[in-house]
């Protein structure tokens, strides 16, 4: 339904020659088909996007595509291209004297630094916009606080990772429970697992699995799958830990069929299996059509 109404919305634009409302449809496009899973798509219209902001010189609409562009490179296990994007967006955001884009992009360079495993890089990003003071009352702040329980995670602090996630559940304004965010449902999950509650933990893997059928949110699927993988494999349940891990594979090579790059391809499916701690598995070349 969003996609079929920036459609519309591009094409108003076009025909009334808005050209810096074409950058932001562009960018709500290429989020939109990120987390659907069709990442080619994704950044034909991230790159569209960006392209037309810095044509007519629109810093915020150009601050949204490389943000875009970040999230873009982190899905697809490229932290460096990401990092390379969201450093000239911070910057502009400052520039801009924007709080919901210094945030924004606060929370998206926290997150880089999470996946590159420098957890006091990460810390700092969070410490510059002071995020402990400020309450979760906006899109960026909220964004940041989950960087921040995501840092709790790699920290080995669960507690205080589920303390902040249902803080954010809490309170989401005119959402019933079981439409909660389904980032936030992964967060959950992930510190009840390493609290050692499995019953509670597959709940919230179960709930954002089903809160999927609802978002259309493909991009993140196998990650679930990955984690209750390794709940189950932790509780001693093989079968279902093999039945999970093999649904995660197959949801992998799915997405990595839409990325037309051999290199991001390479790497999205390197990061992935890593993830999954699983060697990769051969797949068909894209040129010579052979193993």
């Amino acid at each position: 339904e969003a996609i079929i109404n920036v459609q519309e919305g591009l094409s108003i634009a076009g025909e009334i020659g808005l050209t810096s409302e074409e950058a932001w449809g562009n960018y709500s496009m290429g989020l939109l088909n990120l987390i659907q899973g069709d990442f080619g798509r994704a950044q034909e219209y991230i790159e569209s996007g960006l392209m037309v902001a810095s044509e007519v010189s629109h810093r915020e609409y150009e601050v949204g595509s490389r943000f875009a562009y970040a999230a873009f490179y982190m899905t697809l296990f490229s932290p460096w291209q990401a990092l390379d994007h969201i450093k000239v967006a911070m910057k502009q955001a400052v520039e801009l004297c924007s709080p919901t884009w210094i945030n924004l992009t606060a929370g998206a360079m926290t997150a880089v630094y999470l996946m590159l495993g420098d957890n006091s890089e990460a810390e700092a990003c969070l410490d510059r916009v002071k995020l402990v003071e400020k309450p979760m009352n906006t899109l960026g702040r909220r964004y940041c606080w989950v960087q921040l329980a995501r840092l709790a995670l790699s920290k080995d602090d669960p507690a205080l990772a589920l303390d902040i996630a249902d803080r954010l559940i809490e309170s989401i304004p005119g959402v019933s429970p079981e439409g909660v965010v389904t980032s936030l449902l992964m967060i959950r999950g992930n510190a009840l697992a390493a609290l050692g509650q499995a019953t509670e933990a597959e709940q919230a893997y179960q709930a954002a699995i089903n809160n999927i059928e609802t978002t259309g949110e493909r991009y993140v699927l196998w990650r679930i799958r990955g984690d209750l993988y390794q709940l189950y494999q932790a509780i001693g349940c093989q079968e279902a830990a093999e039945a999970e891990l093999s649904l995660a594979s197959v949801q992998i090579e799915e997405l990595a069929t839409s990325i037309p790059d051999d290199n991001l391809t390479d790497g999205f499916r390197q990061g992935a299996y890593k993830t999954l701690k699983m060697d990769i598995p051969p797949i068909l070349s894209k040129r010579s059509g052979k193993l």
